[in-house]
């Protein structure tokens, strides 16, 4: 009895794994997607009851069908936990474009304050100046952000593909985000600038030039970082609007039921949640090329004796 009420308890667990490991594999939920849905529901029981009779034919046992049935369920339903645990997770992080500005405040608030180790120089005026119009730059960036979404659609929703007009509203909101991305493109300016702070400090041309050298290398790490960013940014963000100019060109072509997008033709099904996956694996590699970028700053201005809370800018929430 307790073996039948095991399995009979599985059952639902194990379904609703599934169907949330469909929801963060392909985002919506279809029948094109149900192949990978049975392979998830099956793929416990199968690992399940593989590892049971491994168990049971090395200890040279024959136990009754009731025992092998127990375990079965209960090692199925750790399985399902673990895979739910993961997906619930993963459909909890950024779907919205919200996120790059609490990206942003999480990374600097990581960082954990320190006194200052590094003795002080004639360099540190220019130095802090650097830092102080970089992280002013971040503050732009993100504030800008945060203004672009003050209005926006959240994007990536079944919602979000409704109609041609809610398309169009995601489409015009995701190119004044690139336009705020294009603009916040590159700090190589402010790397410039430093020269000019430089030349204002009591020191003879030759150590001004060891000292840009040394600086500029070490500042050059923090662009490259930069750089990556950017590139994933915009590369997130053109596929974003290929995904729902994709989807605006198939208007009529599919309906929304029950939060799912049901295509007619199955190819148009499998290029849009191809083009979905994608933009979503851009959008979470953006966010963390993103963080690593604000460690990567944070790093650079601990060798300098500086750290996040000698500026007092932070993003406004």
């Amino acid at each position: 009895m307790l073996a039948w009420i095991s399995s009979l308890l599985s059952l639902p667990l194990v379904a609703f794994a599934a169907y949330a490991a469909m929801l963060k594999m392909y985002g919506v939920a279809s029948l094109v997607n149900s192949g990978f849905a049975i392979g998830s529901f099956l793929g416990p029981y199968v690992v399940s009851a593989i590892g049971v009779f491994a168990y049971h034919w090395i200890r040279k046992k024959r136990p009754h069908y009731s025992s092998k049935l127990l375990a079965i369920s209960c090692g199925a339903s750790l399985f399902a936990i673990l895979s739910l645990s993961n997906s619930l997770q993963a459909l909890r992080t950024g779907v919205d474009l919200r996120a790059a500005r609490n990206a942003a405040g999480s990374a600097r608030d990581s960082v954990a304050p320190a006194s200052r180790s590094v003795p002080a120089t004639k360099w540190d005026t220019a130095i802090r100046a650097y830092f102080n119009d970089l992280r002013s730059f971040d503050e732009h960036y993100v504030s800008e952000v945060g203004q672009s979404e003050n209005s926006s659609l959240p994007v990536y929703t079944p919602e979000s593909f409704r109609d041609a007009a809610t398309i169009q509203q995601i489409l015009s909101q995701l190119h004044a985000r690139m336009a705020v991305a294009e603009k916040f493109n590159s700090v190589e300016p402010l790397l410039n600038k430093i020269q000019a702070s430089v030349q204002s400090v009591d020191a003879s041309e030759a150590e001004k030039k060891e000292f840009l050298g040394s600086f500029e290398s070490s500042a050059r790490k923090n662009l490259a970082s930069r750089k990556i960013v950017k590139d994933i940014e915009r590369d997130w963000l053109n596929a974003s609007i290929g995904l729902y100019e994709f989807t605006l060109s198939k208007q009529g072509a599919y309906s929304l039921r029950d939060g799912n997008l049901i295509f007619k033709s199955n190819g148009a099904a499998v290029e849009f949640n191809r083009k979905l996956q994608n933009a979503r694996r851009l959008q979470a590699e953006f966010y963390q090329a993103y963080r690593a970028a604000q460690n990567q700053l944070a790093t650079s201005m601990a060798q300098y004796g500086l750290q996040p809370s000698d500026f007092d800018l932070r993003p406004r929430r």
